[in-house]
């Protein structure tokens, strides 16, 4: 088992919440260790490859085929100040360049999440599916057959209904080159769109996070209390973009970096 550095505390700050947080943990382990594990029927590995080959295309159609892509997110995402953040034992880049296949993944889920698009948590899937000829329907049996099945829709739901794509388009905005970055944004908008009709039509649902009413309002008040933290946040990043280089600056993007992170709970 791991667990972030940056979660130790909140999970294990004081005796009652660490004792939850543990027997859960210790639970979930000794469930899935004693549940017996059956071989993967042949057609269900065929349509999970299928699967996982149409959104791999889908997604890396997005990040290394689409020009412009590496200064959209550059531009639309506060990484260029995160990664001038002590948040982790290792550098937020392999090299010193700014190519995304030389940056780890944390940095990378940090930026989408602060920006509000949490692309990594939902992009690909539905562009996938469709490439891969899977109906909602198919989906929803993989998801009944299969607990990870169940488990990625899940989370991507989850994903989904923390983004906010009204925000997003105000840090797409700080992206000078418009001509490369519109057509950037509104793919990840088409994306998102589709993403969101899939996961209704997979459940039956009809909106986000209804069959788990205590987590949408867990979401809807988070969203709700680091709103105006985004809007501080993109008025001190346009300060930036144009040349504001103040220790002052730096400082005030910094904090709303962590309180972002904090109200969403999320670091990547």
């Amino acid at each position: 088992m791991t667990e972030q550095g940056e979660m130790i505390f909140r999970r294990f700050g004081d005796q009652p919440t660490a004792r939850r947080n543990l027997e859960g943990l210790t639970a979930a382990v000794l469930t899935a260790t004693a549940r017996p594990r059956e071989p993967v029927p042949a057609k269900a590995v065929e349509a999970m490859d299928a699967l996982a080959a149409g959104a791999f295309a889908n997604y890396r159609a997005l990040v290394y085929d689409t020009p412009g892509f590496e200064d959209f997110f550059w531009s639309a995402t506060p990484i260029a100040e995160i990664v001038t953040l002590n948040i982790g034992s290792r550098p937020a880049s392999r090299t010193k360049s700014r190519r995304i296949e030389d940056l780890r993944a944390i940095p990378w889920v940090f930026s989408w999440s602060q920006a509000r698009i949490m692309l990594p948590g939902w992009y690909g899937l539905a562009g996938g599916a469709q490439r891969a000829g899977f109906e909602p329907a198919r989906l929803a049996e993989l998801a009944a057959e299969f607990d990870i099945v169940e488990a990625l829709l899940s989370n991507m739901e989850l994903a989904l209904a923390q983004s906010d794509m009204t925000l997003a388009a105000r840090y797409a905005a700080l992206c000078e080159d418009r001509a490369s970055a519109d057509p950037i944004f509104e793919d990840i908008r088409r994306e998102h769109d589709a993403a969101v009709e899939l996961a209704l039509a997979i459940r039956g649902g009809t909106r986000l996070l209804d069959d788990r009413p205590d987590l949408a309002e867990s979401v809807a008040l988070a969203a709700g209390s680091v709103r105006p933290l985004n809007h501080l946040q993109l008025e001190l990043l346009s300060r930036r973009r144009k040349g504001d280089d103040s220790e002052e600056t730096r400082l005030a993007i910094q904090l709303t970096v962590t309180g972002i992170a904090a109200g969403l709970r999320n670091t990547g």
